[in-house]
């Protein structure tokens, strides 16, 4: 078989009027063009993925606009809401200062953190605060951890100190994954494990008519330097 074919090739050679060297060429040169067609394919992806590292939190066509929040589950001990999950999530939900609650955003689709915080216990410099009811002032944010992307769990004081050596008089954040921890009443700011930032915190609202909670995307990101 293996002189058959030999044989055979040599034929079809010689009725294409080719050269060896002429077809080694032309194989050569469709080989280049697939090199190239792939690295151009790669340069292309790695290029589009770096543009999209440079566009700033919220700047998304996609996303801007305004959006209900819903409850979901959270696997926190201490969550006291897996009771309204998938339902509209608002201000009147929270019995007191002092809880949290996992929420989403069906349309994006994005996992969120509503906290609903003592009032007094709040840094002075944070930001995009709400404020409710006596004593108590809102805020919202990305659950996407800083560290690998795992959903953040708001916890009560007394499970978050079982989980992580951190110690305050109040509710805060820990992730999961690998104990991220976070301080809500500080702008989600990092106070143990390995996320390199705090967690994103996002413009809410509360709609004075039904309570419902709502959170904007319109190039706007609490924390940075300047608020558009």
């Amino acid at each position: 078989m293996p002189r058959d074919s030999a044989l055979e090739k040599d034929r079809r050679i010689e009725e294409s009027g080719l050269s060896r060297e002429d077809i080694i060429a032309e194989r050569r040169d469709f080989i280049k063009k697939g090199v190239y067609l792939a690295g151009a394919g790669a340069l292309f992806a790695t290029a589009a993925g770096s543009v999209a590292a440079f566009i700033p939190p919220y700047v998304n066509p996609f996303i801007d606009g305004t959006y209900d929040v819903l409850f979901s589950h959270s696997d926190a001990a201490s969550s006291w809401s897996n009771t309204k999950e998938n339902q509209k999530m608002r201000a009147s939900d929270f019995p007191r200062p002092g809880l949290g609650a996992q929420g989403k955003i069906p349309e994006i689709p994005m996992n969120v953190i509503i906290a609903y915080m003592i009032k007094e216990k709040v840094s002075p410099t944070m930001l995009g605060l709400v404020d409710y009811g006596a004593g108590g002032t809102f805020a919202a944010f990305n659950a996407k951890c800083k560290h690998l992307g795992c959903t953040a769990l708001w916890r009560a004081e007394a499970e978050a100190e079982t989980l992580v050596p951190v110690n305050l008089d109040h509710d805060f954040i820990v992730c999961p994954c690998h104990l991220g921890t976070y301080n809500i009443y500080d702008s989600a700011k990092v106070l143990f494990g390995p996320p390199p930032a705090p967690l994103d915190q996002l413009k809410m609202a509360i709609d004075t008519a039904d309570g419902q909670i709502r959170i904007t995307f319109k190039r706007y990101a609490y924390g940075r330097s300047k608020q558009v």
